[in-house]
């Protein structure tokens, strides 16, 4: 039987893996081919929320976490003078667009609220599955963004002394840094990175935006639980460790 209330029910999307988080309940982990369609990867993951006692209630706001493999942050150049944020959007979904080598009217794009120099973007046709499978569910989504922005949010980031984050997930690694100059720099690696390949390729590209290692932030978002991060991100708590 519904409730009548609504509850926020956090959802994250990788290559290869799906979680669901509703309130303090145990979080639903489901694993496919990277190759499976999308729907048949949601389908999966509702049905292994479904048996794991985790019902999804008519009317719950479904948050979608995209991970850096799906959703890579983009480094986007807003010229001098453009202050308007509604240009500045329009400026990243050309660079997009163009990054992604797709027409204007394929893609969503949104600017990073905390690092305007990043910027992120999907498919429209990612977004509509999304939006249909959540109506399937009687459920609302009210928001698709990608876990590395959900970490440039948190309190570890936003310290003075951060100039540069990576965000170490299951199926790529996310690197965002201030160039110095108002700006930000990102670059992405798809796929499972081992420790030694992370640490040289972060020397390397914090030597060349000619920033120090003491203010480059690294955290970790793992599939299982972690002692609560105390400056890591609110959502997904549980997930997040220092890397």
């Amino acid at each position: 039987m519904w409730s009548v209330w609504s509850e926020t029910v956090d959802v994250y999307l990788g290559q290869g893996v799906a979680m669901l988080k509703a309130g303090a309940r145990e979080t639903i982990v489901s694993r496919s081919p990277a190759t499976l369609p999308l729907e048949r990867v949601l389908a999966k993951l509702a049905d292994n929320a479904a048996a794991g006692q985790v019902i999804l209630k008519k009317g719950s706001r479904l948050r979608v976490s995209l991970s850096g493999a799906w959703c890579p942050a983009l480094a986007v150049t807003i010229p001098e003078g453009v202050t308007r944020w509604e240009e500045r959007r329009q400026i990243a979904l050309a660079s997009a667009a163009r990054d992604m080598g797709t027409d204007l009217e394929q893609i969503a794009c949104e600017i990073d609220a905390v690092a305007p120099g990043a910027a992120a973007a999907i498919a429209l046709p990612m977004r509509e599955e999304l939006e249909r499978w959540a109506t399937q569910l009687g459920c609302r989504l009210v928001s698709v963004a990608p876990l590395w922005a959900t970490a440039t949010q948190s309190k570890l980031s936003r310290q003075r002394s951060i100039q540069g984050l990576l965000v170490i997930e299951p199926d790529a690694a996310t690197l965002i840094a201030s160039d110095g100059k108002n700006g930000f720099k990102t670059t992405s690696l798809p796929g499972e990175q081992d420790a030694a390949t992370l640490y040289a390729h972060s020397q390397q590209w914090l030597q060349g935006l000619g920033l120090e290692d003491s203010g480059f932030a690294r955290i970790g978002f793992g599939l299982t639980a972690h002692p609560p991060m105390a400056t890591g991100p609110k959502r997904w708590t549980g997930h997040w460790y220092s890397a």
